[in-house]
C-alpha cells in the first residue's frame, strides 16, 4: 500500500471511529474488557466471536454486566480507500409485563435515540425490516440507517451509520456499523457478507 493510500485509510478510520462513538458511550462503569486473544465463546448464549471474520479483525471484547450476560465484540475492516467499524452485541431480551408490547420495536426506539444522542446532527434516512440468512436459516429484524458528520484532520466528513436488531431465542443480537458515506456501496457488500458469516448460536 502506498504512503498516500495508508494516510487516506488512516483518515477514514478516524472518521468511522469518531462516528462509532456509541461503542464507547455504551461502555458504562460496569463495562469491562474481556481479555482473550483466541476465539471467544459467550457461554450463556453460545455466541462465538472469532478473532477474524473474513477481512474484519476483532479489536475489542466488552462485558457490560457482572453476570456476563451482556457482551459485545468490536470488529474493524480496513481497505485501501475506506474502513468499516462494526460492533456486535448479544444480551438478554427484557421481560415485559404487558403481553401486547412489542419488546423488540420498543427497544429499537431506544437504540435509535442513543445514536441521535451521540450525534445530534444524525438524520434518519431509512427504517425498515430486513432479513439475515445464515445457511438455511433466515431471520427478520429491524434496521435503521443514519447520515451524520464527523470532524477529522482532513475536515468534516460524512458517514453512514446503521443499526440492526434481531431476536434469537431469549437473546437480542444487535449490529452497529459505521463507514464513510462516499463508499456506501462498497461497504454494503462487505457488511452483508460479514453479517452472514458471523454465525449465530444454534437453536431458535
Amino acid at each position: 500500500m502506498s504512503a498516500g493510500k495508508r494516510f487516506f485509510t488512516f483518515v477514514m478510520l478516524l472518521v468511522v471511529l469518531g462516528c462509532a462513538a456509541d461503542r464507547a458511550a455504551l461502555a458504562t462503569e460496569l463495562a469491562e474488557p474481556v481479555e482473550i486473544e483466541l476465539t471467544y465463546v459467550h457461554q450463556p448464549s453460545g455466541m462465538v466471536f472469532p478473532q477474524v471474520v473474513l477481512d474484519f479483525k476483532r479489536v475489542e471484547l466488552l462485558r457490560y454486566d457482572k453476570e456476563g450476560l451482556d457482551v459485545s465484540g468490536g470488529y474493524n475492516l480496513e481497505r485501501d480507500t475506506f474502513a468499516i467499524i462494526a460492533t456486535v452485541y448479544v444480551y438478554p431480551i427484557p421481560k415485559s409485563d404487558d403481553p401486547a408490547t412489542d419488546v423488540a420495536a420498543s427497544h429499537f426506539e431506544g437504540v435509535k435515540q442513543a445514536i441521535v444522542a451521540a450525534h445530534p446532527d444524525a438524520k434518519l434516512l431509512q427504517e425498515d425490516k430486513v432479513k439475515i440468512t445464515q445457511g438455511k436459516i433466515s431471520k427478520t429484524g429491524l434496521h435503521a440507517l443514519f447520515r451524520l458528520s464527523q470532524a477529522t484532520p482532513a475536515g468534516q466528513q460524512m458517514c453512514r451509520s446503521e443499526a440492526y436488531l434481531f431476536t434469537h431465542g431469549k437473546w437480542f443480537i444487535k449490529y452497529r456499523l459505521t463507514y464513510p458515506e462516499a463508499y456506501a456501496e462498497q461497504c454494503a457488500r462487505d457488511i452483508k457478507v460479514f453479517m452472514e458469516t458471523l454465525k449465530w448460536p444454534e437453536g431458535s
